[in-house]
C-alpha cells in the first residue's frame, strides 16, 4: 500500500496542486491584462476621436447610433460628433473615423484599420491622402475635389464612401441638409 502511495497518489497529488496553482496565476494575470488592454484602447481611441474633431475633449454615445459619438469641448460647448465606419477596401474591410464638426464640415479623417496593398493602397490611408476630405460640406466624388490615388482606386474609392457615410450619418443625427 505504501509504494502505491508513493509511486503513483503523492506524484498525481502534487502534478494536480501545481497545475491548480499555475492556472489560477494565469487566470488572475488575464483578468488583470485584459483590463489594462482594455482602458488602453479606449484611450487611444479616445485620442483619435480627438485627432479628427479639433477642440472635443470627451464624448459621449450618441442615442441610436452605435457608431457615433457626440463630442464636447473643455467649455461643454458642442464640437460635432464623430463616427466610425467600416466599408469594403481591395484587400478587406476598412475602419475609418471621421469628424464633423457642428458646422457640418468635415474636420478630419483617420484609418483605424485596413488591408490594403502596403506602398499602394495603403497611401489611401496616408494624411496626404486624407487631409483633402477636410472642409468638405457635402459628398465627395472622384475628381471633384479629391484626387484618386493612382493605382489604388479601389481603396480610394472606400475612404470617400466611408466619408460619404459619415456625412450622411451627420445629416440624419443632425437634422436638415448639408448645403
Amino acid at each position: 500500500m505504501k509504494s502505491v502511495f508513493k509511486k503513483i497518489i503523492k506524484p498525481a497529488a502534487i502534478l494536480f496542486i501545481i497545475c491548480f496553482v499555475v492556472t489560477v496565476l494565469l487566470a488572475l494575470t488575464a483578468e488583470f491584462t485584459d483590463r489594462v488592454i482594455e482602458e488602453k484602447a479606449k484611450r487611444e481611441l479616445n485620442e483619435t476621436r480627438k485627432s479628427v474633431l479639433s477642440g472635443a475633449v470627451s464624448f459621449e454615445a450618441v442615442d441610436g447610433y452605435e457608431n457615433a459619438v457626440y463630442g464636447v469641448d473643455e467649455s461643454n460647448n458642442p464640437a460635432g460628433y464623430v463616427f466610425t465606419i467600416t466599408v469594403d477596401g481591395y484587400g478587406g474591410e476598412m475602419q475609418a473615423i471621421v469628424g464633423i464638426g457642428d458646422d457640418g464640415k468635415v474636420d478630419g479623417v483617420n484609418i483605424l484599420s485596413h488591408s490594403e496593398t502596403p506602398g499602394l493602397g495603403s497611401k489611401a490611408t496616408e494624411k496626404d491622402f486624407l487631409i483633402q476630405f477636410e472642409g468638405l460640406f457635402e459628398k465627395a466624388k472622384a475628381g471633384q475635389g479629391v484626387d484618386m490615388i493612382t493605382g489604388a482606386t479601389v481603396s480610394s474609392e472606400a475612404v470617400i464612401r466611408a466619408v460619404n457615410i459619415a456625412i450622411e450619418e451627420y445629416i440624419s443625427i443632425a437634422g436638415g441638409e448639408n448645403e
